[in-house]
């Protein structure tokens, strides 16, 4: 049974309607990037990382001639030339995953030098927050799937932001042998996390205006990214906000084309609730939007001492 829809006032309604549009104008722009559609290359490079069958009769494929030991590769077409498989096992790729991982794991840390001697017991405490970070958040596991993305996909995409991960837990504060059931508890909100948490993204369901230019993270003006959550976890998360009691349970209704890959899922998803993260930093907006009801309207939540605005992710060619 449908929850209905939220009343909003005139400015939230302009907001809504301005990211819901914005956000479909992003998913599209990466469709024709100097008349080149970015996913039908992406879509190539999932196809070639795992193991099929190269198709039918008739297709011309390159092969490297193992008999005479020539370097070089040639043409053949599947099904003729004495060429007996077409299945493709992509073994150059699990290499350069493998060499990738490795290096990646050997990644210096940062450096941080005190420009005055009096600072430098604030530069040892800076230093191992930075180095706990890295370890508690796993960042360093986020680094690789960043790496592995910038490797297939030519282009990677992440965000840094502060996470805090709370909960209400019952803890065991005594024991009884003899019977269990007379157990002492005490509730407590327990702390998972607290901290700075680098999140490795999706480059599918992960899109950035389209007027950015390399190497210069002003010119990117808003972004968006879509997450995919259990309901209860949703409702973990966002629970708290008022609107989230138009939020029914069951497949979620999706904004423009998350998947980006022009095919259905071949698999049912249920009570999977798609999300939508939107940051502008001119308009200063962070909005999230879950079943195009607008969840969370807030101003970005980072800024520099200054109170300059700005966006969570960082990506790379």
């Amino acid at each position: 049974m449908k929850k209905g829809q939220p009343k909003y006032n005139k400015k939230d309604t302009e907001i809504k309607d301005f990211v819901s549009s914005r956000i479909t104008e992003l998913q599209e722009a990466r469709k024709n990037v100097f008349g080149i559609n970015l996913e039908s290359i992406w879509r190539q490079a999932d196809k070639d990382y795992v193991p099929h069958q190269l198709g039918k009769v008739g297709k011309k494929v390159l092969v490297q001639d193992e008999e005479l030991g020539l370097a070089s590769s040639r043409r053949v077409e599947v099904g003729k030339d004495n060429w007996q498989s077409d299945n493709s096992i992509p073994n150059p790729y699990i290499k350069i995953q493998t060499a990738l991982s490795l290096m990646v794991s050997k990644n210096p840390s940062a450096v941080f030098t005190p420009r005055k001697s009096k600072y430098e017991a604030n530069t040892m405490v800076q230093k191992e927050l930075y180095k706990m970070s890295w370890e508690e958040a796993k960042s360093l596991q986020q680094l690789r799937l960043f790496v592995f993305n910038l490797a297939k996909y030519g282009w990677a995409i992440a965000r840094t932001y502060p996470l805090i991960l709370k909960r209400p837990t019952r803890v065991l504060m005594d024991y009884d042998p003899n019977d269990p059931t007379k157990n002492i508890y005490q509730n407590k909100m327990s702390t998972e996390y607290n901290g700075v948490f680098r999140e490795n993204l999706d480059p599918w369901k992960s899109w950035i205006d389209d007027m950015s230019k390399p190497n210069n993270p002003f010119s990117t003006r808003d972004w968006c990214y879509a997450k995919e959550y259990s309901y209860d976890t949703l409702k973990e998360e966002f629970g708290k906000y008022p609107n989230f009691k138009y939020i029914d349970k069951g497949a979620s209704e999706e904004i423009g084309d998350v998947k980006g890959k022009e095919s259905k899922q071949e698999y049912e998803t249920k009570d999977v609730k798609i999300a939508y993260f939107y940051e502008n930093r001119i308009k200063d907006h962070f909005v999230v939007m879950v079943d195009k009801i607008m969840l969370v309207n807030e101003p970005l939540p980072i800024s520099d001492p200054e109170g300059n605005k700005k966006l969570s992710l960082w990506h790379s060619y």
